[in-house]
């Protein structure tokens, strides 16, 4: 046990070494930085956006953030927490700005682009149309929490809200979840 715990504490301080560095302009140290989480921040983009051609670009507009705003992180939250937030922000910003340009939807059409032709969905497809279906808001805080494990201090860091904010939201997504759930 004791071994793990040094493991884990020298990935720790290697990780606060490269937030120091990369904090004083070295590219390589925020490379690093963003290569060691780069799996988990390309599966939160895609739980939120649900459009595999839109990670890309998500997460090149928000690593291009990180890596403007790394001289402003103050190290209270984890470079992880920090790097998801923005990650979501700009999820959000970027499904923002799709809404918008997406025609209302009269009649049942489409929104967002999920086909309304489609007869029948396999359970991953049900869920993320479910998913895609929650406010911005919700949809966050469902993932931080049921998906990422978060806790509800650490979504609420993440977030930037408070913690019962975070509880509101999670409630009122897994109320929508299960709603949708009954119809179908």
């Amino acid at each position: 046990m004791a071994r793990l715990g040094s493991v884990g504490g020298r990935r720790l301080d290697r990780q606060r070494s490269l937030v120091a560095l990369a904090s004083q302009g070295d590219r390589g140290a925020m490379t690093d930085l963003l290569r060691q989480h780069d799996g988990d921040m390309r599966a939160l983009a895609w739980r939120m956006v649900g459009d595999a051609d839109l990670v890309d670009d998500i997460l090149q507009d928000a690593y291009l953030k990180a890596y403007r705003s790394i001289g402003g992180f103050l190290g209270k939250a984890r470079f992880g927490t920090w790097l998801h937030r923005i990650v979501a922000n700009t999820c959000v910003d970027h499904l923002r700005k799709r809404a918008a340009r997406a025609e209302v939807s009269i009649e049942g059409q489409p929104v967002l682009g999920v086909p309304a032709e489609v007869d029948r969905w396999d359970d991953t497809d049900c869920l993320r149309r479910a998913l895609l279906s929650l406010p911005y808001d919700q949809r966050v805080a469902l993932l931080l929490i049921d998906y990422d494990g978060y806790s509800y201090q650490d979504a609420a860091e993440a977030l930037g809200i408070s913690v019962t904010a975070v509880g509101s939201r999670l409630y009122r997504a897994r109320a929508s979840l299960q709603r949708i759930g009954e119809l179908t």
